[in-house]
């Protein structure tokens, strides 16, 4: 009989161009984020970003960074 092959995330098609602009969002999303005192680690060229807050952080340094990071996804990818 007949199956079904899921290729999601396999690079087929459209999904590379797809790739590469996401790449180039989380890199630049980095660049923002360092240039506005977030320190975010940006991992396979882009691709995964995380927030790397210092040991002792405050609530209030945690919600700064939030509102840096959520600026520059908006500005990067446009408002949600």
């Amino acid at each position: 009989g007949r199956r079904a092959i899921d290729l999601r995330g396999a690079g087929v098609g459209e999904a590379r161009v797809t790739r590469e602009r996401a790449i180039q969002a989380g890199q630049e999303i980095g660049r923002i984020c360092r240039g506005n005192g977030c320190s975010l680690g940006v991992r396979r060229r882009g691709s995964v970003c995380r927030v790397v807050p210092p040991f002792p952080t405050t609530e209030d340094q945690m919600h700064s960074a939030a509102g840096i990071l959520d600026q520059a996804f908006r500005q990067v990818t446009g408002p949600a």
